[in-house]
């Protein structure tokens, strides 16, 4: 009976509330308001009640409130908020439609909600609407960074109904694990060709205080230095002498993807540690955040590096190529349904003198769901993306970060000593 009157009282509370909120006052939505702030506070405060008690639906539906006061506050222009009202009032309705078909929930799911809790992935119930306040500031980041994202239907007349983008191929090469010294092999012979050109550098003797006895996993090692070296610069062809001392085709990628180890990236995404500072943000990168950074840098033939596992573990690839199809969703309401063929550039699990070809491609196939706003529309007739669900086998395996090398900056690896030659370096490996 007491569980029954909280519960009538808790609704009670948040269906008021959310009128409230929704439809008042919006005069006093000023960004930095302190009216706001304390909204969130008692909106915090009622979440934490709710979760106490294992009421996720609850839980959830009080989430996506404090997301809306969160956009409230960060708004800077007063022209984007009627866009605002509006995308939450849909997030509302879709919310409502989840929570209608929602009966019966794994016991797994009840105990364990919080957001869009993922730790052990499962198929159960997926509020698509309620980000986890960590993927909404990384999803906002990148509109405000490049634009909020319009998507249409594809031509069904052209080209099977896929659009492409495409940029330049990057190269492939061997990934170096950690766990393999066949690099120390390497940086003794480029230690030779310093040595002759009257340069003393201890490289290796640096490169064993640092990681000698380091304990690692099998999967660790430098695939996100070989992506973005791979990006960008050219591929070795033939073997190269330098000094009498000749590096096959192999040995001069090793030592460029040892070169930019420590190359400066934008990283967008949150990387997925199965621990309590990502807990919940499995789902993160959200869909419409992939589609639109996939689609403005292929566009502007600008491979960049993804990491294509969602998990604990982190396999950088490149992404170079992408065909998208878009179809109005023929159940669901101001939705489009994707499905995107991205190929990367994948590591090589051995060394090779073959320069790269179609053996090293990785196509992988994302399915998802975006939401729109029918309202807002751009100059192409294009709808205003709201929110995003990975849909199918995409809700366990989509992307999970994004490193987009900057343009035109020094090289560096995480060995300083190597780092003070770099020049040198540059001058014999990078200069053809």
């Amino acid at each position: 009976m007491r569980q029954v009157k909280y519960l009538v009282v808790l609704c009670a509370i948040i269906f008021v509330g959310c009128r409230e909120y929704s439809h008042k006052n919006k005069a006093d939505k000023i960004s930095g308001s302190p009216s706001i702030n304390q909204k969130i506070a008692d909106l915090t405060v009622k979440q934490q009640l709710a979760k106490s008690h294992y009421h996720f639906v609850e839980s959830a539906r009080i989430q996506l409130e404090i997301n809306y006061f969160t956009e409230v506050n960060e708004l800077n222009d007063d022209a984007m908020r009627d866009e605002l009202e509006r995308k939450y009032e849909l997030l509302r309705s879709i919310f409502i439609e989840e929570q209608a078909n929602l009966k019966h929930p794994p016991k797994r799911f009840q105990k364990k909600f919080d957001y869009e809790q993922k730790d052990v992935p499962f198929r159960g119930p997926d509020f698509t609407s309620v980000y986890h306040p960590k993927v909404l500031a990384e999803v906002n980041r990148i509109f405000k960074e490049y634009g909020a994202l319009y998507v249409g239907e594809t031509d069904p007349e052209k080209h099977g109904g896929f659009k492409g983008y495409k940029a330049y191929r990057p190269w492939a090469g061997y990934w170096y694990p950690f766990s393999d010294t066949s690099i120390y092999t390497l940086l003794e012979k480029y230690e030779q060709v310093l040595e002759k050109s009257g340069i003393k550098a201890d490289i290796v003797k640096k490169e064993r205080e640092m990681f000698e006895g380091f304990s690692t996993a099998n999967w660790e090692g430098r695939c996100d230095a070989l992506a973005i070296a791979g990006i960008l610069t050219k591929e070795p062809i033939e073997p190269l002498t330098i000094n009498g001392i000749t590096f096959g085709i192999e040995e001069q990628k090793g030592l460029k993807v040892y070169a930019y180890m420590n190359y400066p990236v934008a990283k967008y995404g949150i990387s997925y540690e199965g621990n309590a500072a990502t807990d919940g943000t499995f789902q993160d990168v959200k869909p419409e955040a992939f589609h639109k950074m996939a689609t403005i840098y292929l566009k502007a033939n600008r491979p960049f590096v993804v990491d294509t596992v969602a998990g604990v573990q982190k396999w950088n690839r490149s992404l170079f190529s992408l065909r998208v199809k878009i179809t109005k969703d023929p159940i669901v309401k101001n939705a489009f349904l994707v499905r995107a063929y991205p190929t990367f550039v994948k590591e090589r699990r051995e060394k090779r003198e073959d320069v790269t070809n179609t053996d090293d491609y990785m196509g992988l196939i994302y399915d998802y769901r975006l939401y729109y706003d029918p309202n807002t529309k751009n100059a192409d007739g294009h709808y205003k993306v709201i929110a995003g669900q990975w849909l199918g086998d995409s809700f366990e395996s989509h992307p999970d970060s994004f490193l987009v090398p900057y343009s035109n900056k020094q090289p560096s690896s995480t060995n300083q000593i190597f780092n003070n030659h770099m020049d040198f370096f540059k001058t014999k490996f990078l200069q053809y």
